[in-house]
């Protein structure tokens, strides 16, 4: 157990004390959805409606609108992607941005344990160097090593995750990595000022809070602003976290056919990164303590620390030209900055990744009869510096990089839309081979889809993609399949995916290297069943290969979760009650160095209340049973703790 129970709850008792206050204030300052003009629910096409508050079917978020001016949504990337919105995410109690994957069977954390640190999200078994992570369509990813944190994501900030189908996953960034994540930004424009706060807390120091302001300074202009603090404590020796993230928006209605949007976004965090506890020390076993128990163990990397900063500008233009059209353009400057050190006297390493890239993107949507066509074009220029510096040698390593791609994706709705085939095509031009192993600068891929709906509850897609990256001489391949049906009380979704000869190469410092595999198909489930006021949610996956051991590399073969819950209306309507248990399930893997993960379970208690539609309420007793387990070796899991905390729409 990692901290005096006994303890926490007498503290929980006092720190309560904020929140009943703030449930008073609430009804006396309550900002009622009355007061806000909202856009009607809307339904990606393609997608079956979703009259459950928790399916992955539909990208189903609130959109408030001036009342005298047409406002221009920012579209989702693709119709038949999977979207978790705010209300699914608003439910997920989450702690960063990688928790919002938790709804999706094909994903899965490799965790470090430690709250901040660069945890590992995967899904369809791909992780760092597979996974185009995308912010309202530009590439968030480090162009020098292609892997993002999620922890520098503005997760207040995000209205709804869209995870795009595996054969189009390499129509998106410029290294074209099988898979792509969109972050689609929360977009709220108001008649009077709106506001919104958000607060919980944790075990050794750990909090959040979070203010977000919306106000319409003039008729045509929109101003909003969003900062976040995050941070904790140590448990282990040199594992505290600290980060500050803004973002600032300035929206423009030109008029009902442009909108301009400038924005801005800062992140600056530093964290401990220890390294996961020293397993063979053999000091403190003389003592009687295993490495689970966090006061004295000796850690890997007791000095070694992590700086980040990052600046993100963009100028946006929406534009519907026509009824038949619409045009996304953006201009974007992204720098980034990861310093590593470790001042210790054999080796006092410094290394300093920089990154600094300008880029153009374009979007073009039009449809015409029963034909749609999307072109997706980008430009941009990195400027790398790469310094190494340590007692014993040092390194610099600069590079300048330009890059440009074209995507083209045609499709037909043919039988009132309820069979829709579609054709796709990328070609990508580097200026020099950015992976020094391969000398590769033009790189291409086709692949085709098919989406159809049959008996309004129904919908079977399939979908191929062969394709060229700039990190791999082969020729990689993706299928995906799926079947999915939606009733009153019951949502499926089922998924069987295959992959061929993808091999990313590595050029992480943050997290151990990764052995991945080449080869793989996988399956999935996702039911959500709901029979009076109890309602199930389960997601699973499984993954095989042949000619290789029973046991993964990096990630489980298998992995489940499953929740009851007990939902209902309370309190003449005023309360919108979510609780229930969670039991999530790790299967057997094997660690690159060879040591073997056992399996694990962990079982956790959450309770999520909306109160009088303003006010969101959250407490979770994570790990009840205080079960010992690691994920990766050796970075041991917390133990039993609570969490609480309230996001508040206020003062209007």
């Amino acid at each position: 157990m990692i901290f005096n129970e006994r303890k926490t709850l007498a503290l929980t008792r006092m720190k309560f004390l904020p929140i009943l206050l703030l449930f008073f204030f609430i009804n006396l300052y309550p900002q009622t959805r009355d007061s806000l003009v909202a856009k009607p629910d809307s339904v990606i096409p393609g997608m079956i409606k979703d009259k459950s508050k928790d399916s992955l079917s539909v990208k189903d978020t609130m959109k408030i609108i001036p009342d005298t001016l047409i406002y221009i949504f920012q579209k989702a990337l693709e119709d038949n992607s999977i979207f978790i919105d705010r209300k699914i995410i608003d439910r997920l109690d989450y702690r960063y941005a990688g928790d919002f994957f938790k709804p999706f069977a094909l994903s899965f954390v490799r965790d470090l344990g430690f709250i901040g640190q660069p945890n590992e999200v995967m899904l369809y078994g791909l992780g760092f160097g597979g996974i185009s992570f995308l912010q309202n369509g530009i590439l968030q990813n480090n162009m020098l090593t292609n892997n993002f944190d999620l922890n520098e994501v503005q997760s207040e900030s995000v209205d709804s995750v869209e995870i795009i189908p595996l054969p189009r996953g390499f129509l998106f960034g410029s290294v074209s990595n099988p898979a792509s994540v969109n972050f689609i930004s929360r977009d709220i424009t108001v008649r009077e000022p709106y506001s919104r706060i958000k607060y919980y807390q944790g075990p050794y120091g750990e909090a959040l809070i979070n203010m977000l302001f919306n106000e319409r300074i003039f008729k045509k202009f929109s101003i909003s602003f969003d900062v976040t603090n995050r941070k904790t404590d140590s448990s282990y020796a040199n594992s505290a976290f600290s980060t500050w993230q803004a973002n600032v928006n300035l929206k423009y209605f030109l008029s009902d056919k442009i909108n301009l949007i400038a924005s801005y976004d800062f992140v600056h965090s530093e964290i401990g990164l220890n390294g996961g506890v020293n397993a063979d020390s053999s000091i403190p076993s003389i003592l009687g303590q295993t490495y689970y128990d966090f006061i004295g163990w000796p850690v890997i990397s007791p000095y070694r620390h992590l700086s980040t900063k990052r600046h993100f500008f963009d100028l946006h233009l929406l534009s519907n030209f026509s009824k038949n059209s619409f045009t996304d353009i953006n201009i974007f400057y992204k720098f980034s900055m990861d310093q590593l050190n470790d001042f210790v006297d054999t080796l006092n390493l410094n290394n300093i990744d920089q990154n600094k890239t300008y880029g153009i993107s374009l979007r073009q949507d039009y449809s015409k009869s029963i034909f749609n066509i999307s072109l997706i074009g980008n430009y941009e220029e990195t400027d790398f510096k790469y310094t190494s510096f340590s007692n014993i040698s040092s390194l610099l390593y600069p590079f300048h990089e330009k890059v440009f791609f074209l995507s083209a994706i045609l499709s037909a709705n043919l039988i009132d839309s309820s069979l829709v085939p579609a054709v796709f095509c990328k070609y990508s031009n580097q200026s020099q081979a950015q992976y020094l192993l391969f000398q590769r600068n033009n790189f291409a891929g086709l692949g085709f889809d098919l989406t159809y709906k049959f008996f309004k509850y129904y919908k079977f897609y399939l979908g191929f993609s062969n394709y060229q990256t700039a990190i791999s001489l082969k020729s990689l391949s993706n299928f995906e399949s799926g079947l999915m049906t939606h009733f009153e009380n019951l949502f499926v979704d089922l998924k069987y995916f295959k992959r061929n000869n993808f091999e990313p190469q590595q050029y992480s410092f943050l997290t151990p290297d990764t052995n991945y595999i080449s080869n793989i198909s996988g399956f999935s489930l996702n039911l959500n069943y709901s029979i009076w006021k109890i309602y199930l949610e389960t997601a699973s996956s499984f993954y095989w290969q042949q000619n290789i051991s029973s046991l993964f590399y990096e990630f489980p073969k298998t992995k489940s979760s499953v929740g009851i819950y007990y939902r209902d209306i309370l309190f003449n309507s005023n309360l919108n009650l979510k609780t229930g248990f969670v039991s999530y399930y790790t299967g057997k893997s094997r660690y690159t160095l060879g040591a073997d993960i056992p399996a694990s379970t962990r079982i956790d208690f959450t309770l999520s209340g909306e109160i009088r539609k303003v006010a969101m309420v959250y407490f979770t007793w994570e790990n009840l049973l205080g079960t010992n387990y690691y994920i990766i070796p050796y970075y041991p899991m917390p133990g039993r703790s609570i969490r609480f905390g309230i996001a508040w729409e206020l003062f209007n």
